[in-house]
């Protein structure tokens, strides 16, 4: 057995600490489940512990913990155990809160599209028949005035003058 102020090391290789504070880093994004939760003895005790770290010790009973940062308590890692699953599906649920609340924003705003779409359709239709209407009556009058203009030159073309105009000179 090797004994120093801080620590000691025991015949079966355990190590037992004196006077050190014990903080644990816990990552739960990292890849590597090692850094799941790490302790760490420091002789300096920390008034304010820095990000990612504690100073509760996860439950005995916890075989992988992790550090919850929405349940702030250390969890299981597994992601079948019961906290971990009601976290997730809260966290799915409110995905889904947020999507059907956005899906129905979009709705009220195609609703109001389709509204101005169809108003503009209307117009566009009143339109055409105005125009419509309007072809017919030019194209009617446009008719009446080629039948005057041919009655007109079907009586000049038949009429001779029967005695020279005022100042005209027959010899012309």
């Amino acid at each position: 057995m090797v004994e120093t102020d801080t620590a000691k090391i025991n015949d079966d290789g355990s190590i037992e600490f004196k006077g050190l504070f014990v903080y644990y880093y816990s990552n739960p994004e990292s890849p590597d489940v090692k850094k799941y939760c790490v302790p760490i003895y420091t002789t300096v005790k920390l008034d304010q512990v820095p990000w990612r770290w504690h100073d509760v010790k996860s439950s005995d009973d916890l075989v992988n913990p992790v550090w919850d940062t929405k349940l702030n308590t250390w969890v299981e890692a597994s992601a079948k155990t019961q906290t971990q699953m009601l976290a997730k599906l809260q966290d799915d649920l409110n995905d889904t809160s947020k999507k059907i609340a956005t899906l129905q924003e979009n709705q009220t705003k195609q609703d109001a599209s389709d509204k101005r779409l169809d108003t503009l359709q209307q117009m566009q239709l009143t339109l055409t028949n105005t125009i419509g209407q309007m072809n017919g009556q030019i194209n009617s009058i446009a008719s009446t005035m080629k039948q005057v203009v041919d009655g007109l030159n079907s009586k000049n073309n038949s009429a001779e003058p029967s005695e020279p105009m005022e100042g005209s000179d027959k010899n012309d």
